[in-house]
């Protein structure tokens, strides 16, 4: 089996892959992305991954960071690039596919999995999801690259959820809760096991109270919603439905799109470094 994580920076990816990887799937030692003060703990993302997806989100914009939500299409062939970059997309996959059951994650895939399906024989998509306003927050106190407005982190993590339940839909999916992994990590991480397993996933093992909780570092835990400011935005109504989806509460509608008012906010702003 082929375990993509899809969730948005700073929603938990990292720890849902590790938690994973500590099942036993690999992730593979190729030029791992490392730590951070940011995040000490790891990344757990292929370095040639984020590579690809980087140059995917080129092709389509060289001033991809400003993230066009609108949708779009990447012809494979345009004239500087030729076939190198689908190769090197599909040699990734087909050496991890010696080592099944793996587990790959890059928030940027949110954005370029219509561009990985086609590669995958036998997905199963874990979907984490954290407090929208915990995301922003998070993303603006990180130490090298920030995000001023939290009505501005909001309307990022609405584009990329809508795009990864979007290209997700109609496979296996498991939805993962940050604030479950926090308050219990161990029955938690026994929850997405016996998922996998029901999902058809083999080869994995659940693994130790001791393993898990030696890993966590609820220190690390800063963004907060109960620490906020009173004056800190609330979702609006797309949103609040939104974040019913991505906690897998309600089915998820063909063909969602971001809301004007996010389209707005994201349009007249350049987004930072979020990898």
């Amino acid at each position: 089996m082929q375990i993509i994580i899809l969730g948005m920076h700073r929603s938990g990816t990292s720890l849902t892959t590790r938690l994973i990887n500590m099942m036993g799937a690999y992730v593979g030692p190729e030029g791992m992305c490392g730590f951070n003060q940011d995040n000490p703990k790891g990344y757990w993302e292929r370095r040639d991954v984020v590579e690809c997806n980087v140059s995917l989100l080129k092709l389509h914009n060289p001033d991809w960071r400003a993230l066009n939500v609108t949708p779009w299409v990447i012809d494979w062939k345009p004239p500087h690039q030729g076939p190198a970059l689908p190769l090197q997309m599909k040699t990734i996959v087909f050496n991890m596919d010696s080592h099944r059951p793996w587990v790959m994650k890059d928030p940027y895939m949110c954005l370029t999995l219509p561009h990985w399906k086609p590669l995958l024989e036998v997905p199963v998509f874990v979907i984490v999801y954290r407090d929208p306003l915990e995301i922003a927050q998070s993303l603006r106190i990180r130490k090298y690259d920030t995000i001023p407005s939290l009505h501005r982190g909001m309307a990022l993590w609405e584009a990329y959820a809508v795009s990864l339940l979007n290209a997700s839909a109609g496979l296996p999916r498991i939805f993962v809760l940050h604030s479950d992994m926090m308050a219990d990590p161990v029955n938690t991480t026994a929850q997405i096991y016996h998922a996998m397993v029901a999902q058809g996933v083999h080869g994995l093992r659940l693994p130790y109270a001791r393993e898990i909780n030696a890993y966590m570092n609820h220190s690390l835990y800063r963004a907060k919603t109960g620490a906020m400011d009173d004056d800190a935005p609330a979702l609006n109504s797309f949103q609040q439905e939104l974040a019913a989806m991505m906690r897998g509460e309600r089915p998820v509608p063909e063909n969602l799109a971001v809301s004007d008012a996010s389209k707005t906010i994201l349009e007249h702003h350049k987004m930072d470094t979020c990898s």
